[in-house]
C-alpha cells in the first residue's frame, strides 16, 4: 500500500499503535569523512555508522506517505482530521 514500489525487503516497526498508523524505518550507513588526499595528510579517517530514520503515516486514502515528524507536515498529510489534531496538540 505504499505510493511507490519498494525494491528491498526489510522490517518496519509500528509506532504508537498496534493498528500501524505510523511506521518507523531505521537503517544504518557507513559514513566516511571527507579528507583531502595530499602529502600533509596521511592519517586514516575514522569511519562511523550513522542511523537513518524515516517515518511513514497512513493517510486518508489508506496509503503510507513519507513524512518528517513536524507538526506542519503531519497536519498536511492528515488534513481531513486537522481540527481534531489541533485540539489534541493544544490539550
Amino acid at each position: 500500500m505504499f505510493l511507490t514500489k519498494v525494491e528491498r525487503h526489510y522490517f518496519m516497526t509500528p509506532a504508537l499503535s498496534k493498528n500501524s498508523y505510523l511506521l518507523a524505518d531505521y537503517s544504518k550507513i557507513l559514513k566516511e569523512p571527507y579528507i583531502l588526499k595530499n602529502t600533509y595528510n596521511n592519517a586514516s579517517p575514522n569511519k562511523k555508522y550513522v542511523t537513518l530514520k524515516k517515518y511513514y503515516i497512513l493517510n486518508k486514502d489508506r496509503k503510507y506517505v513519507s513524512i518528517k515528524l513536524k507538526k506542519k507536515a503531519i497536519l498536511a498529510v492528515l488534513s481531513d482530521k486537522e481540527k481534531g489534531l489541533k485540539k489534541y496538540v493544544k490539550k
